[in-house]
């Protein structure tokens, strides 16, 4: 009772003292479950996001992950969240209900690549997996980064939505002709 009366108190605290990790720079708070999102994220998000992987060491096993206050106001904080799903971050489910944020964009690998809880959940073994995951990212982006297509491997490009692919920097705005929106 104890332990639970704990984890309670330390959700609450984290919750009512979370900062956006990435608000103080301007930068849009990515965090990702697994290291091998995060540096997906980070690649195509470039200079815009600030990332944080929650596993971020090979050998860390996901079935054995205990979460810590600092976990909790991360995600809290979060815009954007990237798990794998297919139950081998089921924590990750328990910690969004627990840290919820208006606004917040969940992107699951697992729904991107239409497995379900029983199926291989090593997702991204899967040749497909990594460039939906990379196209997700791009779409929830305000704007495509220089990087993006300068770090992207080619075959990743080509699958990414013509409008973050074809664009580098900001977008750019017409004059308006007077009689025309």
């Amino acid at each position: 009772m104890k332990t639970v009366t704990g984890l309670v108190l330390a959700i609450i605290l984290a919750l009512t003292c979370a900062p956006d990790a990435g608000a103080a720079a301007g930068r849009i708070a990515v965090v990702a479950a697994e290291n091998f999102y995060g540096d997906i994220a980070a690649q195509i998000g470039g200079s815009q996001v600030a990332v944080v992987s929650i596993l971020n060491n090979p050998t860390q096993d996901p079935h054995l992950f205990e979460t810590t206050p600092s976990v909790v106001r991360q995600i809290a904080g979060a815009q954007i969240v990237i798990l794998n799903g297919a139950n081998y971050d089921p924590w990750m489910e328990k910690l969004l209900s627990a840290a919820p944020r208006p606004g917040r964009s969940v992107i699951t690998a697992a729904d991107l690549m239409h497995a379900k809880t029983g199926d291989n959940p090593h997702l991204w073994y899967d040749p497909a997996t990594m460039p939906a995951v990379a196209k997700a990212i791009a779409r929830l982006l305000p704007r495509p980064t220089r990087c993006m297509r300068a770090t992207m491997p080619a075959g990743w490009r080509r699958r990414l939505p013509r409008s973050s692919a074809s664009r580098s920097g900001p977008p750019r705005s017409r004059p308006s002709t007077p009689g025309r929106p």
